[in-house]
């Protein structure tokens, strides 16, 4: 009879252990995914995955002229610690996530010149995460004016191109050649201090 009750405890005793292995498997893969071997995936995919502890969190900066060009000597890769917020997120809920913020976005990121965030890679090993800034030291629009030739005069356009902001009484023939060839080509100033000393330059 010990021999019976000896050889249940011990199966009893095997049968916790293999369900304490399972259950701490299970933790492992839902919280450190990173060390399950998952391929990582585009946030185009529809597979597994969710942000974990472990998920590398990687931010890119990009910033944007004022032809929306990327300007790639200011731009800024950066990993940090995945807010707390999106631990446990799957790619669906990150996403609409992202478009949130994307139509309310944080007043500090506004002054800093957001213009968008994207999703660019998604899996359980790593986020990248691409913020589009406008660069600070780029005029806004309404700060730049084109210079060019009509009728053999100088004429300013506003930062359309087509809207004029000012005929001027400077002959295109007096002006040296290579002045004159830019502005036949339409020539961007950035700023109504940089107009008028070209103005007051070529004026007679």
């Amino acid at each position: 009879m010990k021999l019976v009750r000896g050889i249940s405890l011990f199966i009893v005793c095997i049968g916790l252990f293999i369900i304490g292995c399972f259950l701490g498997m299970k933790y492992q893969m839902f919280f450190y995914p990173g060390s399950s071997g998952y391929e990582e995936m585009s946030v185009s995919d529809t597979g597994q995955g969710c942000v974990c502890a472990d998920t590398i969190w990687e931010i890119h900066e990009i910033y944007l002229d004022s032809e929306n060009e990327v300007l790639p000597s200011l731009g800024v890769v950066r990993s940090e610690t995945v807010p707390a917020k999106y631990l446990g997120m799957g790619l669906g809920e990150l996403t609409e996530e992202i478009n949130q913020l994307n139509t309310s976005p944080p007043l500090k990121e506004l002054k800093n010149g957001l213009e968008n965030i994207s999703l660019n890679a998604f899996s359980d090993k790593k986020v990248e995460l691409y913020k589009y800034y406008r660069a600070k030291n780029e005029p806004q629009k309404s700060d730049c004016f084109y210079l060019a030739i009509f009728q053999d005069r100088v004429i300013v356009y506003e930062w359309d191109g087509e809207t004029v902001f000012m005929n001027t009484n400077i002959q295109a023939d007096e002006l040296p050649e290579q002045v004159r060839n830019e502005l036949l080509q339409k020539k961007e100033v950035s700023s109504q201090k940089e107009l008028y000393a070209f103005l007051e330059s070529y004026s007679s």
